[in-house]
């Protein structure tokens, strides 16, 4: 009987010894997933803000100014892997602006997102790469007015954030497993597993849409309002 306890407290402490090290994996895995992001789009925003350097000095100068204010935000942010949607959509408004100087009036951004998950709980910096991957793979080539809707609503037990953008389709966003998307699709997985997608589909001439799919959660006690 004694030797059946020690044996079962030892199996005990190697399985939680074994779950430590899995979270300690995935916690150290997420982390070098998030800081692979800052890195790619610190290259593209500077290369922007070289390419409007020679034809409008005081634009790249605006932009640059923009991205400094924007790496001050993102630094100073709270190292958690998740934040309130509220806050992602602000940092995200940064990055707008940069991308508003830089496209002038050849690009609207619009904004949709149900009061009731302001307060829900995503991946830090989850929007910015589908954002980006809009922009650069999307609206950028159009010889035509550009847009990109951002809508944001619960579906039952979910969250579904989804960016759509009217550029020419399957050439301009061909390989749909860019830096930026890849990485997010790996950082869901790691965060909720088979609960999370993130599925990108495009059509000739009418645009790319990318949804993405989480757990609707929120921190402490917040419930979701009835529809």
């Amino acid at each position: 009987m004694l030797h059946a306890i020690e044996f079962y407290r030892r199996y005990r402490e190697r399985e939680t010894f074994s779950l430590q090290l899995q979270a300690r994996l995935s916690d150290a895995q997420l982390r070098a997933l998030r800081a692979q992001l800052n890195p790619h789009f610190l290259f593209n925003t500077l290369n922007a803000a070289s390419t409007l350097l020679h034809r409008d000095p005081d634009g790249a100068d605006a932009m640059l100014t923009r991205l400094g204010e924007l790496l001050r935000l993102t630094l100073r942010a709270d190292p958690d892997h998740e934040t309130r949607l509220l806050d992602e959509l602000e940092l995200l408004e940064r990055y707008l602006d940069i991308m508003r100087i830089r496209f002038s009036d050849r690009v609207t951004v619009q904004t949709r997102v149900d009061a009731r998950v302001t307060e829900a709980l995503v991946p830090a910096f989850i929007l910015q790469p589908i954002v980006e991957n809009a922009f650069e793979h999307g609206v950028a080539r159009l010889q035509r007015p550009g847009t990109i809707d951002i809508d944001a609503k619960p579906v039952n037990d979910f969250l579904v954030l989804t960016v759509c953008d009217n550029g020419s389709g399957p050439a301009s966003a061909e390989p749909g497993n860019g830096v930026g998307l890849a990485n997010t699709r790996r950082r869901l997985a790691e965060l909720y597993g088979d609960n999370s997608s993130l599925e990108l589909t495009s059509s000739p001439n009418a645009g790319t849409k990318v949804e993405v799919r989480m757990p609707l959660r929120f921190e402490g006690p917040a419930l979701l309002a009835s529809a």
